[in-house]
């Protein structure tokens, strides 16, 4: 009976050190699971560019782009303003309706100055001065 129990003994003590290996190794899987969906949702979201509008300046010095990230919670829009050299602002729309090209309005009053209005559920104007200046307002 001793040599019994010593068997149910260590057969006991083997499952209780998987379960305790399986219970340390699985919020460690789960924490790398998470980290790689989140860097994979992230690669994707910065690869999901769409140039929606590009307006130049009279003489083309400057080309300004309005570039569609992607769609955010609660249906807002993530857009950036990017500059021809690559300088860009990040802007937030919101807007329960597609948003394209007709929501967007560049007017240029000379080479270096520029104002941006994007129509969402609000108008925004976007001040532009070369080089690289954004100044942003949201109008009511």
């Amino acid at each position: 009976m001793n040599e019994l129990e010593e068997k149910h003994r260590l057969r006991a003590n083997g499952c209780g050190c998987l379960l305790a290996l399986i219970g340390c190794l699985l919020p460690i899987i789960c924490f790398f699971i998470a980290i790689f969906l989140f860097f994979q949702s992230t690669f994707r979201e910065v690869t999901n560019e769409k140039v929606i509008f590009e307006s130049s300046s009279p003489n083309e010095n400057y080309t300004l782009s309005i570039i569609q990230r992607g769609i955010g919670f609660h249906g807002k829009y993530m857009f950036y303003i990017e500059v021809d050299d690559g300088i860009r602002t990040e802007v937030n729309i919101v807007c329960h309706e597609n948003f394209d090209a007709s929501n967007v309005l560049i007017e240029w009053n000379d080479d270096t100055n520029a104002t941006i209005t994007l129509y969402g559920d609000y108008a925004q104007t976007i001040y532009f001065t070369a080089p690289n200046n954004f100044e942003l307002q949201s109008l009511y």
